[in-house]
């Protein structure tokens, strides 16, 4: 099946037929700004730690903690509301540079954050190999994600 022919399947299944007629779609952007804003909350606590800004007496695994459940508690927020919004507006989404730009985005950042992000942050080392690195490209990475969602919303 090709990928227009599922994405027209999926803008007219009963679900996204129901979320388009309702006043869900304000409700579902709002929730998923809420995700995004505790991703990017708690990735930012993060971040300004790795750059020595913020508690840089504390060791950052006691700042990366409940940081990290505040991201995994984002994380599906944002995708939850975000599957639910993409679901009406599927065709017209696939066919926004900005969109997928943001989608691009998103699968670079679960990468980096599952990967590199956590290595780094999980370390023992005071100030191990790539810290700053690691802090600027995680707050670029969200930074980024909300720029090309609100250029979505803008030309959508």
């Amino acid at each position: 099946m090709p990928i227009s022919s599922a994405l027209e399947w999926l803008a007219s299944t009963e679900l996204a037929t129901a979320i388009q007629q309702s006043p869900a779609m304000g409700a579902l952007s709002s929730v998923h700004l809420v995700g995004l804003t505790l991703i990017a909350g708690s990735a930012s606590v993060v971040c300004l730690r790795c750059f020595g800004f913020l508690l840089p007496e504390q060791p950052l695994s006691e700042i990366m903690r409940p940081a990290w459940k505040v991201i995994l508690l984002g994380f599906a927020v944002s995708l939850t509301s975000g599957a639910l919004m993409f679901a009406p507006r599927a065709v017209a989404a696939a066919g926004n540079s900005a969109f997928r730009v943001k989608m691009i985005l998103v699968l670079a950042a679960i990468v980096f954050h599952f990967t590199l992000y956590r290595s780094v942050t999980r370390s023992s080392e005071s100030r191990p190999p790539w810290f700053r690195l690691t802090g600027v490209l995680g707050a670029g990475l969200w930074f980024a994600i909300g720029v090309c969602g609100c250029l979505f919303a803008i030309f959508e």
